[in-house]
């Protein structure tokens, strides 16, 4: 599998991106909503989870997801056969550049606030991003908290957007979206087969269902 994108396939570093930085935001919400739900507000627990890993793996998200960014610019964007139309296409493209947005904007208000508020971020005991690279400011740093604070309510929302996407592409159109992204190379006979498959569960549901 080559490494860049093709004009019939992502390449492993698109791939490897993806994922890690999926697995990342899922990560992230599930640490603020275990915090949210299941925690005192005080619990002994909540400095670990925030300053332990919450802020650390937010900002290496950061810096991979400009990385990917940047290499989505500079690579080729794969051409895959959709019956998505003009409309749905343009959203699904606004969605995607949108994330983007999200998961840069969504980690730098993060440090931003934490650095307004005079705390540094411990990078998982490798090393310390100081706090005094920014003058302490309290209003500037409840301004960022609130900017995270809905920025949160709007990942929320496009990796829902993102998510109905793939499955309506997956389950009512039976194309190999999932398969396109997978870590291991897909062939386009492949590709069909599964397609194939697709089409074949959806012909035995309706089956059964008659």
């Amino acid at each position: 599998m080559s490494w860049k994108n093709t004009q019939s396939s992502f390449g492993m570093v698109t791939k490897i991106l993806h994922w890690v930085l999926a697995i990342g935001v899922f990560v992230e919400f599930g640490l603020i909503l275990y915090r949210d739900y299941f925690l005192e507000p005080k619990a002994a627990l909540v400095p670990f989870l925030i300053g332990g890993v919450h802020k650390p793996l937010g900002v290496t998200l950061f810096f991979l997801a400009c990385l990917a960014y940047a290499w989505r610019l500079r690579n080729t964007r794969p051409k895959f056969d959709t019956q998505m139309s003009a409309l749905e296409t343009r959203v699904a493209a606004v969605v995607h550049t949108s994330l983007y947005g999200y998961l840069i904007c969504m980690p730098l208000t993060g440090w931003l606030m934490s650095s307004f508020s005079a705390k540094s971020v411990d990078m998982f005991g490798l090393f310390v991003m100081p706090a005094h690279l920014l003058e302490a400011q309290k209003e500037t740093a409840e301004w960022f908290h609130a900017c995270h604070h809905y920025l949160a309510y709007l990942g929320f929302a496009l990796v829902f957007m993102h998510l109905a996407g793939i499955a309506k592409q997956t389950f009512l159109r039976q194309e190999a979206v999932v398969a396109r992204m997978l870590p291991w190379e897909e062939s386009p006979s492949r590709l069909r087969t599964v397609r194939s498959d697709l089409r074949s569960g959806v012909v035995i549901r309706e089956t059964s269902r008659s």
